[in-house]
């Protein structure tokens, strides 16, 4: 993470809003333990900072989990919640039953047993995801998959981006040829949603900038 300071700071940026809000960015890491997480930042907001916490929620993400379930034959799930702060917001989760390689790496000398960054996920303004193709066909992100159709009838992306009935959104994720971390996940609302994209520029506070190696710059 790249942490800028502003000399003279233009505004408060998006700031606090309806995660599904275009300009809205979300960064996403792996912990291991969720509800010490959640207890955390739920003292902090009883302390007086602004924070809008989710309940973790459990799903099996990748159809991984099978079979009657017993104290030998344990759940194989994801539990995620989210954190929406002023200026920045959180999604964390933590896995049961499997592991993949490289994909959230916790320091258990870390204050909130978080990892880096796994993916950022941003919420953007479009009629469709061939808008954003140039990030693999000029920038050279691998497609993660073909783009999919989320919505309040799955339950993670129900609870993390508080949807109501009949709201989702079309999503791509993307991922670097090196590294399987740091994804970029993008989102175009199905839906009518609030725009604050014109708030989300250099010098405003929250996340403004996602950067990308290149051995020639010129």
């Amino acid at each position: 993470m790249r942490l800028l300071v502003w000399d003279k700071v233009k505004h408060e940026g998006v700031s606090i809003c309806p995660p599904r809000t275009i300009g809205s960015r979300l960064a996403v890491m792996k912990t291991s333990d969720i509800y010490r997480l959640k207890d955390v930042f739920e003292n902090d907001r009883n302390a007086g900072q602004k924070w809008s916490i989710t309940e973790p929620i459990a799903d099996d993400l990748f159809d991984l989990d099978s079979g009657k379930k017993d104290f030998f034959n344990r759940p194989v799930i994801v539990r995620e919640n989210a954190v929406y702060g002023s200026f920045f917001n959180h999604i964390f989760f933590q896995r049961y039953g499997y592991h993949i390689d490289g994909y959230g790496t916790v320091d258990p000398e870390s204050h909130l047993q978080t990892s880096e960054f796994t993916h950022h996920d941003l919420f953007i303004n479009g009629k469709s995801l061939d808008q954003i193709s140039y990030l693999s066909t000029a920038l050279g992100l691998h497609r993660e998959a073909e783009p999919a159709i989320d919505g309040e009838w799955q339950k993670g992306p129900k609870d993390v981006f508080l949807l109501e009935a009949g709201e989702g959104h079309w999503y791509q994720g993307f991922i670097s040829p090196n590294n399987i971390c740091g994804k970029l996940k993008l989102f175009i609302p199905t839906n009518q949603v609030d725009n604050r994209s014109e708030l989300q520029e250099i010098g405003a506070r929250g996340i403004t900038l996602h950067s990308f190696y290149t051995p020639i710059i010129h």
